[in-house]
């Protein structure tokens, strides 16, 4: 009965109101905030300068000689790359499209990328790469292949597929030489 009285005669609860709790959640989210934002790294991947101070001309040179060095370095892994990259052709499957689809066959023909030094181990392979092909291509649905984003979906599988088959780090990519719905 007093705690009635009390809120009748406007007697105070105890507790934080809900506007100073909101107040307080937002003043801590824009704290936090600004923390993450002046501790995290800056965007170009350079330390940011401490205490506002500016790099002497010296260190920028050191900063953009490193960059350059590794600019210089992946260019010449990608051409490296290129140079022992083969490319195995797998001959043109034929897959029969179920009922339901409006083409009746998928003609398509694909390119193994691989590495070089496997070549021999690739081309080994290739009659597996067909029945692994035969086996994933028959069992996706006809309308799949119909769709305009299919092509990317259907290549990532195949690589996944053929890369369980063949060597490790053999294979660097699949590519798609012709997609024909007949």
């Amino acid at each position: 009965m007093a705690d009635e009285e009390n809120a009748l005669e406007g007697g105070k609860k105890k507790g934080i109101g809900a506007p100073i709790a909101i107040g307080g959640a937002v003043v801590l989210a824009a704290i936090s905030g600004a923390a993450a934002f002046a501790l995290a790294p800056s965007a170009g991947g350079e330390e940011a300068p401490i205490d506002g101070a500016e790099h002497s001309g010296e260190d920028q040179e050191k900063s953009e000689k490193a960059s350059d060095k590794k600019k210089k370095k992946k260019k010449g892994k990608q051409g490296k790359k290129a140079e022992e990259s083969v490319y195995v052709p797998i001959e043109p499957l034929v897959i029969s499209l179920g009922p339901e689809a409006r083409a009746n066959r998928l003609k398509i023909t694909l390119v193994i990328e691989g590495s070089k030094d496997y070549e021999a181990d690739l081309i080994s392979l290739v009659p597996k790469f067909r029945d692994v092909l035969n086996t994933y291509l028959r069992a996706v649905d006809a309308r799949d292949f119909e769709s305009p984003a299919a092509m990317s979906r259907i290549r990532a599988h195949i690589a996944r597929r053929l890369k369980i088959v063949a060597p490790e780090d053999s294979i660097d990519g699949v590519l798609v030489t012709d997609f024909i719905l007949d």
